[in-house]
C-alpha cells in the first residue's frame, strides 16, 4: 500500500481543531486524507474557516441535519463514500447519540473498512443497558478508538478492550500562536489594562473562562473572591463567557460590593484579546470541571485550579500536576477550594516559574503535532490487526 486513504468525518469542523488538521495535511507522503464535514454551527462552538482549510487539503461538504442541538440526525453522502470510495480507514466522531454513526460503523464492518472513533471514551459511570450499548458501539463495531486521556484508556482496558486498539491523543489548541501573542505583549500594556479593570491592578488575579451555567460552579468564583477578601486577601478576578447565570452573578457581585475586584467581560473569542486576559492573570479557577479552557490557560502559561474527582472531570484534567502547573481541591468541597487558593496565593510563587511548568506540559503532550502523530499511530495499529 503506497498511501493510506483516510477519511475523517465530522458533523462540523470546530476552529479549535485547526492546528491538528493542518498537521495531518502535512502527512501527504503517507496519507491521502479527505475531510467530510457540515458547516452548521452547534452549541455556540466557533467553526473553522472552510476557505483556509480547503487550501491546505481535500475538504468536502457533507450536509448535516440535527434533531436537537448537537445531536446529529443525518449526514448526507457518507454512505456512498463507505460503499464506493477507496478509503481504507474512516475516523468518526465517537458520539453514541449520533444515530448515523451506528449505520456508518455497521456498513464499514460489512464492507471491510477499518474505523476509528475519536471521543472521550469511557468514564466508568455507565451501567446496565447503557454500558452494553457503549461496549457494542466502541468495542465491537469500531476497529479502534482515539481517546483524550489515560484515565479513559485504563477504564476501557479494565472493560476488556485490547490496549493495541486504544490511542491517547490528548487535546490541543494552537500553542505556537499563543506564544507569538504573548511575545507581542509588554508588561506596561498589561499593567494599564489591569488598571482600567481594577482598583488595585497589582493584586493577584484569578480568571474564569467558560459558559456561565450552574454546573460550571461559576458562582463559587464570586463567592471565593468574597471569602478571600474577608480573610484579608484582595484578589482580582476576570470572568469571561456568557450564559444563563450572568445576571445572577452581577447581583452577587453587587451584593458583596466586589465591583472594584471583579470584571465581567462577556464572551471573548478574538485570540488577541484572550492573550491579554491570560497575560493579566495568575491562576485560572474552574470550580465545576475543566476542558479545553484548561489547555487554553496552560498554553498561555497560567496554572489551573479545579477539583480532583476524575469521574466528573473531562480528560484535560490530566494535564494538571498538583503543585506544579495547577492546584487540585476536593470534589464539591468549597472550603478546601478556598484553602488551596489561599495557600497558592500566599506561596508567592513567581509567574515565570509557573509559566515554565505550564509550557512543559503543553510542549510534551497537548499540541497539534503530537495529536497528528497519535492519529497516524492509531491508523497504523488498526491496519496491522
Amino acid at each position: 500500500m503506497d498511501k493510506i486513504n483516510l477519511a475523517i468525518v465530522f458533523k462540523y469542523l470546530p476552529a479549535y481543531r485547526l492546528g491538528v488538521l493542518y498537521k495531518l495535511f502535512e502527512f501527504d507522503k503517507k496519507f491521502d486524507i479527505t475531510f467530510y464535514a457540515g458547516n452548521k454551527e452547534q452549541e455556540g462552538i466557533k467553526l473553522a474557516n472552510w476557505y483556509l482549510l480547503s487550501k491546505k487539503g481535500n475538504l468536502k461538504y457533507a450536509k448535516t441535519w440535527f434533531y436537537k442541538p448537537s445531536l446529529l440526525l443525518w449526514q448526507k453522502g457518507i454512505i456512498s463514500q463507505i460503499i464506493f470510495s477507496k478509503h481504507d480507514v474512516f475516523i468518526f466522531d465517537g458520539a453514541i447519540s449520533h444515530l448515523p454513526n451506528w449505520i456508518f460503523l455497521i456498513l464499514c464492518k460489512l464492507t471491510g473498512k477499518k474505523t476509528l472513533l475519536w471521543s472521550h471514551g469511557f468514564k466508568g459511570v455507565d451501567k446496565g443497558i447503557k454500558l452494553k450499548l457503549r461496549l457494542l458501539f466502541f468495542k465491537y463495531l469500531a476497529s479502534g478508538n482515539i481517546i483524550y486521556g489515560n484515565t479513559q484508556k485504563k477504564i476501557m482496558i479494565d472493560l476488556g478492550f485490547n490496549p493495541n486498539t486504544l490511542t491517547v491523543i490528548y487535546n490541543s489548541l494552537n500553542p505556537q500562536l499563543q506564544r507569538e501573542k504573548l511575545k507581542c505583549l509588554v508588561d506596561k500594556e498589561i499593567h494599564y489594562l489591569k488598571k482600567s479593570w481594577f482598583n488595585n491592578p497589582k493584586n493577584f488575579t484569578i480568571i474564569f473562562i467558560g459558559r456561565l451555567v450552574e454546573r460550571k460552579g461559576v458562582s463559587d468564583v464570586v463567592n471565593a473572591i468574597y471569602n478571600l477578601k474577608i480573610d484579608g486577601i484582595h484578589a482580582n478576578c476576570l470572568i469571561i463567557g456568557k450564559g444563563n447565570q450572568e445576571n445572577a452573578l452581577k447581583r452577587l457581585i453587587e451584593k458583596y460590593n466586589l465591583a472594584d475586584q471583579i470584571r465581567m467581560l462577556g464572551a471573548v473569542y478574538e485570540e488577541d484579546n484572550l492573550a491579554k486576559c491570560f497575560a493579566a492573570s495568575d491562576l485560572m479557577l474552574s470550580p465545576g470541571n475543566v476542558g479545553l479552557n484548561c489547555i487554553h490557560s496552560l498554553g498561555y502559561g497560567v496554572p489551573v485550579c479545579t477539583h480532583d474527582n476524575y469521574e466528573f472531570q473531562n480528560p484535560e484534567v490530566e494535564s494538571i500536576i498538583d503543585g506544579e502547573n495547577g492546584v487540585l481541591f476536593g470534589y464539591e468541597n468549597y472550603n478546601d477550594m478556598i484553602l488551596k487558593l489561599k495557600e497558592y496565593i500566599l506561596s508567592g510563587r513567581s509567574k515565570k516559574e509557573s509559566q515554565a511548568s505550564c509550557f512543559k506540559m503543553i510542549d510534551n503532550y497537548y499540541n497539534p503535532n503530537n495529536q497528528a502523530e497519535c492519529i497516524k499511530s492509531a491508523v497504523a495499529k488498526i491496519l496491522l490487526k
